[in-house]
């Protein structure tokens, strides 16, 4: 059946029917993209209150406990706080593996308290986290902050930082009329010289170009040329920037 065309089937009750899902490699490599990510945490969470701190984990299917810190103390100061901050930052290196970003979240001051102990210690973690007040701390402390949109905002974020990065490296390349090229015949062209290094393509051109069906075999042959493909999202300005471009371009091994 072609792509975009529709047929009516009628089923009685007790048929077994199969339904097969074609996927293009695009999509496959955003599953697997999604499968590794699942793996590992993209945004931390740290809910504390005096005396007391949770660490949890934002993955793909939800909210993973890490650990429970608690200062049997409580409300101490000096040095018996500070043990209790350093325990903490303590499982956050443990728990960091590269880029996550940090939410801090509770009620009171508390996390501005430990937020100045972490610059002092370690001020390149602390640079990664954000704050969010929440009334409590604990599993329902991370549900508040997953129903106050932190971590889609940092997720956003960080995508469109990525999108931002490499259409600056885009704009640089055409300014000096360098390792570039932009425009669906010119992207093409650099194609058949193998040229292409990494294939930016805007979300909305790629639904077009795939209802006529022939992008896909471009794609393939992009991947198979060892080019890398990034999906731009038009919802963002980066996208919009690559939309103004013809919705297509490619950074480039060599001049063409």
């Amino acid at each position: 059946m072609d792509i975009g065309s529709h047929h009516t089937f009628n089923i009685e009750e007790g048929t077994e029917l199969s339904i097969v899902k074609v996927w293009k490699n695009d999509q496959l490599e955003r599953i697997d993209e999604a499968e590794i990510a699942s793996k590992r945490p993209s945004v931390i969470i740290v809910a504390i209150e005096e005396g007391d701190a949770d660490i949890g984990l934002v993955k793909h299917y939800g909210i993973e406990i890490y650990s429970h810190i608690n200062q049997s103390a409580g409300k101490a100061e000096g040095n018996l706080r500070n043990v209790f901050f350093q325990e903490i930052l303590d499982q956050l290196l443990h728990a960091i593996s590269g880029s996550e970003s940090i939410v801090l979240a509770g009620p009171g001051f508390t996390k501005e308290d430990f937020l100045k102990y972490a610059q002092q210690k370690e001020p390149e973690m602390a640079s990664k986290i954000v704050f969010e007040d929440t009334a409590s701390i604990g599993m329902s402390g991370f549900q508040e902050v997953l129903r106050r949109g932190a971590v889609d905002r940092i997720m956003e974020q960080s995508r469109i930082a990525r999108e931002s990065k490499l259409m600056e490296d885009l704009l640089k390349e055409i300014a000096v009329d360098g390792k570039v090229a932009y425009g669906m015949s010119e992207v093409k062209m650099a194609l058949d010289y193998g040229a292409i290094d990494v294939l930016l393509i805007c979300d909305e051109l790629l639904r077009e170009e795939r209802e006529k069906g022939e992008i896909d075999s471009f794609l393939q042959e992009v991947e198979h040329s060892q080019g890398n493909i990034v999906v731009f999202s038009t919802v963002f300005e980066p996208g919009q920037k690559l939309l103004a471009l013809g919705g297509i371009a490619a950074l480039l091994r060599f001049r063409i």
